[in-house]
């Protein structure tokens, strides 16, 4: 069974990495993660003028993907519950001359009115949140009918060797290097048992179909299981 997220732990986890979190994403993904940042902007289908939410945005990395794409017409708004990673994506887009807007808020109480957005996308927070099936149902809500929800998060690859490696680099290799970039193996350690335990493919399918929410969803299975990218098509 997945672990039930405590939402102030967590808060506090992502408060204590949020100076090292992208250095360590970076060095834990190879890169990758960039990659499948921007397959997730493609797979959104975004087009001049789209309004975008980006929830659970942390250091608002996917929202600088959406920026890059859509340029100045655009509208991106990055919304998460941890201040301390706000303020590092803040610092971030006055380097990049960003005009992305940072709003700290709750996924499960977004604080915009029904079918206000085009898009809206959750990369790797979705596990962190109590009720997932009703994260995914408030995420629908704001999106006009047709508009689409883009959920980018971690998986257990199917039963076999590629498995069992990947099993063993998480519960050993990611705590370790976690916690020196950023000072603090605790947050990493507790990613590691969420991410393994989390449902993925067709069973984080079975969620959003019963949000009765969506006309069509599908999923992409990136690097053998390690991640999944989840698009739903409004109704």
């Amino acid at each position: 069974m997945p672990i039930q997220p405590d939402a102030e732990k967590i808060r506090r986890n992502f408060a204590l990495i949020s100076q090292g979190y992208d250095r360590a994403n970076e060095v834990m993904t190879a890169g990758l993660l960039r990659k499948w940042r921007v397959r997730l902007v493609a797979l959104s289908g975004a087009s001049p003028g789209a309004d975008v939410l980006d929830t659970a945005t942390g250091t608002g990395e996917l929202a600088f993907v959406f920026e890059q794409h859509l340029g100045a017409s655009g509208t991106i708004i990055g919304l998460d519950f941890c201040p301390e990673m706000l303020d590092v994506a803040k610092q971030k887009a006055l380097q990049r001359q960003s005009s992305v807007a940072w709003v700290i808020g709750d996924v499960l109480h977004l604080p915009y009115a029904s079918k206000r957005f085009d898009i809206a996308a959750m990369a790797y927070g979705i596990r962190n949140v109590e009720t997932p099936i009703a994260a995914l149902q408030e995420l629908a809500r704001v999106v006009k009918p047709g508009g689409v929800v883009l959920i980018l998060e971690t998986g257990s690859p199917p039963p076999g060797l590629w498995r069992t490696l990947y099993s063993a680099y998480f519960k050993t290799v990611l705590p370790v290097i976690g916690g020196m970039i950023s000072g603090h193996k605790g947050p990493y350690q507790f990613l590691q048992h969420s991410s393994l335990l989390f449902p993925s493919g067709s069973q984080f399918l079975d969620w959003m179909h019963q949000t009765g929410r969506f006309q069509d969803s599908m999923y992409e299975c990136l690097l053998g299981g390690v991640s999944y990218l989840y698009k739903g098509v409004v109704k």
